[in-house]
């Protein structure tokens, strides 16, 4: 998660927008607020 959660948090820099972080199974993963996603809800990554 912490590997994500940096990644997500880089991401969130160069695109000045806001990530959110979740996870499906045992993968994390990211994507940008408004985008369409499913899984389990971790915390938003803000720039």
């Amino acid at each position: 998660m912490e590997h994500m959660r940096s990644i997500a948090e880089k991401a969130a820099v160069m695109d000045e927008c806001v990530y959110i972080l979740y996870k499906v199974g045992d993968v994390y993963k990211f994507c940008r607020e408004g985008e369409n996603w499913s899984g389990e809800f971790v915390e938003f990554i803000f720039p």
